[in-house]
């Protein structure tokens, strides 16, 4: 091969690695995964304790009028009051669109009611902070071309 190319290759493979340490494990996030209605699942609730509740790893969700399971983006917490029957609710789940974060009055499975809705879109974000810091594995990825490409 000739000296040139050899270089090039390195290159490749250095942007390559790069690009994998910096992708990490994957498309769908992982969201804590839990409903409460009135104090059904204590875990679920405010003040939140991760050690109560389930991660859901790799979060997927139904589309409308499509099949299948497909890739969550973000993680929701719903918290609200039933508006007549004052029922306290809590869900800690995943999303494939954004909700933004919003109050106000919902429906959630046919009741309505007065609460509130938030939206994340880092691992486990609707309580818990990240696991695995984002600098961390940025500055890993920078080792690591950095010694690719030493070799050069």
């Amino acid at each position: 091969m000739a000296p040139e190319r050899d270089s090039n290759m390195k290159w490749i493979l250095c942007v390559t690695a790069a690009l994998v340490l910096v992708a990490g494990k994957g498309d769908a996030i992982d969201c804590f995964s839990c409903v409460s209605a009135n104090g059904s699942d204590i875990g679920c609730h405010d003040p939140f304790n991760p050690a109560l509740s389930r991660v859901e790893k790799a979060c997927r969700q139904g589309m409308e009028n499509r099949y299948g399971l497909f890739p969550a983006s973000y993680c929701i917490k719903i918290k609200g009051e039933g508006a007549v029957s004052k029922k306290q609710i809590y869900v800690r789940t995943c999303a494939i669109d954004t909700m933004e974060n919003q109050c106000g009055e919902f429906q959630f499975e046919g009741v309505l009611y007065k609460g509130c809705i938030t939206t994340c879109k880092t691992d486990s974000c609707n309580t818990a902070p990240r696991t695995t810091p984002f600098w961390s594995s940025l500055l890993v990825t920078v080792i690591v071309v950095l010694v690719l490409l030493r070799v050069r």
